[in-house]
């Protein structure tokens, strides 16, 4: 099982590294098939009935309180859409501060594999940010402070402050000078 410790996090988030763990394999050995190495399975599970209740739900206090509950931070005035999905794997990955918005069928993931490797990085969207609905965050990504990604977008990289991005890729659409606090 991997461990994650708030030491760890707090120093990933500190010295903005992308990936807090990455674990290569040799090609061919398909990392995704060892799922239950990296947490308990039990503890998956119950993180994903939760991540399932938490999809059908407005928004609303109930729904923080729950992603709370397995590990997510989140700040105040939070709203989180219906049908979004923060990843259960590791869910104490993500941090969102004050005045974030997640759309509708937004996807939060804080874990990835490729043929040969299994990487584990944050998410952080910072204050006032927005992430349009039914696009995707892969592990690694901050989404700076006033920024806004449109729909249907890939946030592959970060995002900086006071900036609108969007497209699969991400990229810059817009970008503000000062943007209210």
């Amino acid at each position: 099982m991997i461990k994650i410790s708030k030491e760890e996090i707090e120093d990933l988030r500190k010295n903005n590294r992308k990936f807090l763990k990455e674990i290569k394999f040799k090609l061919g050995s398909n990392p995704a098939r060892r799922w239950y190495k990296y947490k308990n399975p039990i503890k998956q599970a119950k993180n994903y009935f939760i991540v399932l209740i938490c999809k059908h739900l407005p928004p609303c206090e109930l729904k923080n309180h729950l992603y709370r509950l397995i590990g997510v931070t989140i700040g105040k005035n939070v709203s989180i859409a219906n049908d979004a999905i923060l990843d259960p794997i590791f869910p104490e990955l993500i941090k969102i501060e004050d005045n974030a918005i997640i759309g509708w069928g937004t996807k939060l993931f804080t874990h990835e594999f490729t043929l040969d490797t299994f990487r584990i990085g944050s998410i952080i969207l910072r204050k006032n940010s927005m992430i349009g609905e039914f696009s995707v965050a892969r592990p690694g990504v901050t989404i700076g402070k006033n920024s806004m990604i449109a729909a249907m977008s890939f946030v592959n990289e970060d995002v900086e402050d006071n900036s609108l991005e969007g497209g699969v890729p991400i990229h810059i659409i817009k970008h503000y000078k000062r943007m209210n606090q």
